[in-house]
């Protein structure tokens, strides 16, 4: 009697302790699944475009526009004003990047819904690499985060302004109400804005977390200065 409640108590243990192993694979799994098609749907992700000598830089900003989806890129590892030449109807984001990337030797990683670029001019790629940009990223989101609002002078939101911290090279864009973010190493970092047709301007944070700026337009620059006789250029005076 005792041997056959011994028996008994062991089957229930083991039953427990196999159920338990059960449940905690299913959520292992569950996890492992919401993560693979988080990144499978923002590789997934189907675009349209017919560029002509146009800057990689460029595409990504009309990439990011279609998509919703943000590039992250150091410009002092890898070189995006190189011109390319593409035509796409209904193409995948994974294959149009294995296409116009690797002439450029650049490569890319999706971390947190987001494209990581690098270089993979010293070394092919492969897993190390992959780690690396991996690890890069996770110390970048351990800096501090910048936000803001970007606008023209009568206060219109601009889309697809360039925000780059000269420190780091790191760069990102507006998006289309004017917002952005961008991560910084500390807060006494420097902030570029340029847009096309309107001035470059550089900010200095010492120590905002959030800046809000006014583009000027290059037209209202030009306005301000006028030609003397002598062919010689000066600013209007009010």
């Amino acid at each position: 009697m005792k041997k056959k409640q011994l028996l008994t108590a062991s089957i229930f243990i083991v039953m427990k302790f196999t159920i338990f192993q059960l449940f905690i694979s299913i959520v292992f799994a569950s996890t492992l699944f919401a993560t693979e098609s988080d990144a499978q749907s923002v590789l997934d992700k189907s675009i349209s475009l017919k560029i002509q000598n146009v800057e990689l830089y460029k595409v990504f900003q009309i990439i990011e526009k279609q998509t919703n989806v943000r590039f992250n890129y150091s410009s002092n590892s890898i070189n995006v004003e190189n011109p390319i030449t593409y035509q796409a109807t209904n193409k995948k984001l994974r294959i149009l990047l294995d296409d116009i990337l690797p002439p450029f030797a650049i490569g890319y990683k999706e971390l947190n819904g987001q494209i990581v670029l690098f270089s993979t001019k010293l070394q092919s790629v492969s897993v190390d690499v992959l780690k690396s940009a991996e690890l890069a990223i996770e110390t970048i989101q351990k800096d501090t985060t910048i936000t803001g609002l970007v606008t023209d002078k009568s206060g219109k939101a601009l889309d697809g302004v360039s925000i780059k911290v000269t420190e780091t090279g790191l760069v990102t864009i507006s998006n289309q109400n004017g917002t952005y973010s961008v991560v910084v190493p500390n807060l006494l970092s420097t902030i570029e804005f340029s847009y096309i047709g309107f001035t470059t301007e550089q900010v200095k944070l010492n120590g905002n977390k959030s800046i809000n700026i006014s583009l000027k337009s290059e037209s209202n620059v030009l306005n301000d200065v006028v030609v003397t006789a002598l062919g010689i250029s000066r600013k209007k005076r009010s």
